[in-house]
């Protein structure tokens, strides 16, 4: 996954030559709603990796801000919710690979596996989904890191035997989404209401001296106790999640999540 942000074929190649895989196809051109990426073969193994790039110029940017959720369906499937950048990148991959895996790859019985890290790994996982739809007997699998919440909740559970995604720490990529940034926006206004409260809202030079100095104290004087922001933070979750006005924008990280956290002091 790590692969696919060098924008050089050659690094590629060097790359993976020592793992016994054959570069057949190199793309490192971005534009909103078109991402980089590259294809390779192990035939020893019997094995297609497609690795999606992620994050790394501003036409990337404008993908991921591009955040609604637009609803995808073909034939004979339930219809999903994606994110739309992450969906325009992924059915772009799709139109440019089908083709390649069902008349190359698939009569050959080879594995497909697809990677991507960030927005790579937003459209690896819809990728994933979409290929599924349209190739249901392929041997595929999906490895996506710090994936970006990209699709419905059904959408989410219905690919865990073939995505597996992995959340590092506390990373915001994997939690970022417009419902999530609603709700920071009302964690937002009730801290102003807790400084207004303690006469510490920054309203005018006076008052944001006044803020700043009592950040520099070191004291348990909280705007809020953890239990206390804890508990908001659950209740009002809960209500943006059983809200009907809400449910079209709301989308989850695909497929089975992996879960890594540092014990450190």
């Amino acid at each position: 996954a790590q692969w696919a942000y060098h924008p050089s074929v050659v690094t590629v190649q060097a790359l993976l030559r020592p793992l016994g895989y054959k570069l057949i196809r190199h793309d490192s051109a971005t534009e909103p709603g078109r991402v980089g990426h590259f294809i390779a073969v192990h035939h020893g193994k019997k094995q297609v990796v497609i690795s999606i790039k992620g994050t790394s110029t501003l036409s990337d940017v404008f993908t991921d801000l591009v955040g609604k959720a637009v609803p995808h369906s073909i034939d004979n499937c339930p219809e999903i919710r994606c994110h739309e950048g992450m969906y325009v990148a992924a059915k772009m991959m799709l139109d440019d690979t089908l083709h390649l895996l069902q008349h190359m790859i698939l009569p050959q019985d080879y594995k497909v596996i697809v990677c991507g890290h960030s927005l790579g790994a937003g459209v690896s996982c819809l990728l994933g989904i979409f290929l599924k739809q349209h190739l249901p007997d392929m041997p595929l699998q999906v490895y996506a890191f710090a994936t970006p919440a990209c699709c419905s909740y059904e959408a989410s559970l219905e690919c865990r035997d073939y995505v597996t995604s992995v959340v590092n720490n506390n990373d915001c990529v994997p939690r970022m989404s417009l419902v999530n940034v609603r709700l920071m926006h009302k964690l937002f206004l009730l801290i102003d209401t807790k400084l207004k409260e303690k006469g510490l809202s920054p309203n005018d030079f006076s008052s944001a001296k006044k803020y700043l100095a009592d950040l520099m104290v070191i004291d348990a004087n909280f705007l809020m106790s953890p239990d206390e922001l804890n508990q908001w933070l659950e209740d009002e979750f809960q209500k943006d999640h059983d809200d009907p006005n809400l449910k079209e924008l709301q989308l989850y990280v695909p497929g089975k999540v992996v879960s890594i956290w540092n014990h450190t002091k």
